[in-house]
């Protein structure tokens, strides 16, 4: 379970773990009104994969070393999509198989994935609460919360499934 990218012409291994699923929690996190963590760090970590941000690998890679530039991040996530691309991808589909390869080093880890299926859990209240305001932006966020929880279902409900070849 781990994801190596190039940096600085040395290997950084990212393995997703309870170490590296602890410090996502901590430093990535929301916190509740009182500034407690709501532990959901890993959680949030795997949308922003889902949802193919940028800032995913940043994130990622700072959680594994923190002394590491955001330009030495960028020039690795660089490296690696032209990699990609001399081994036959085109740019685009290099850059989708960055997130591709993360997601399944995530949903490989069971410390993630038990992360990522209480985030479910809370994202599903977010969604009951929401819906019981009954107003235009409550309808929207509601609409937008639908969409991601169907889609970590399906993520999650990719483990389970038996194999179609």
């Amino acid at each position: 379970m781990a994801f190596v990218i190039k940096v600085k012409k040395k290997d950084v291994e990212i393995k997703f773990n309870y170490r590296l699923n602890f410090k996502a929690n901590k430093k990535l996190g929301t916190k509740n009104e009182n500034g407690e963590s709501q532990n959901d760090g890993a959680g949030l970590l795997f949308v922003q994969v889902l949802e193919k941000e940028d800032d995913a690998l940043i994130n990622l890679i700072k959680l594994v070393d923190d002394k590491l530039s955001e330009n030495e991040i960028l020039d690795a996530v660089d490296g690696y999509v032209a990699t990609l691309v001399e081994d036959g991808l085109g740019e685009e589909e290099a850059y989708d198989q960055v997130f591709e390869d993360l997601k399944e080093e995530m949903l490989a880890s069971g410390f993630f994935v038990s992360k990522i299926r209480k985030y479910l859990e809370n994202l599903e209240l977010a969604k009951e609460y929401t819906e019981s305001k009954n107003d235009e932006d409550s309808r929207l966020a509601v609409k937008k919360l639908t969409e991601l929880i169907d889609r970590v279902k399906k993520e999650l409900s990719s483990l389970t499934a038996p194999d179609k070849d």
